[in-house]
């Protein structure tokens, strides 16, 4: 298509002076823009592999980081639970000292009984980050 383009231009080309000074300008302009197509069509094949390679990469990734948050989750799950059966034998102790805490401080001004809500607190949010 382009050649017959070309030719049929050329041939109009000899019989009018005005177009024989154009003719290689518009020849080169009808050749770069029939090329496009192919050269891009050319490129996005080279590149193909490439981009094949980034996004297989890209999923092992995001297979190893999901992996990583489970087994996290995991440990914060596991370290609740210990938590949470080391302190279930001593909750109710500390419930009865710290409401006894004002007349323990008359005796001794510098006790100072734990809250467990501190601790438990310091839990919050590991599951979202």
């Amino acid at each position: 298509l382009v050649f017959v383009i070309l030719l049929t231009f050329g041939v109009v080309a000899i019989h009018s002076s005005g177009l024989t000074l154009s003719f290689p300008f518009v020849a080169c302009v009808i050749i770069v823009g029939a090329s496009f197509v192919p050269t891009r069509d050319r490129f996005l094949k080279a590149v193909d592999p490439a981009f094949e390679m980034i996004d297989g990469t890209k999923g092992k990734v995001d297979d190893k980081v999901k992996g990583c948050e489970d087994m996290a989750k995991g440990y914060v799950n596991d370290a609740e639970g210990a938590f949470n059966d080391a302190i279930s034998p001593m909750k109710s102790k500390l419930d009865l000292a710290t409401k006894a805490e004002a007349m323990l401080k008359r005796i001794d001004p510098s006790i100072d009984i734990p809250d467990l809500s501190d601790i438990e607190r310091g839990f919050d949010g590991f599951e979202d980050q």
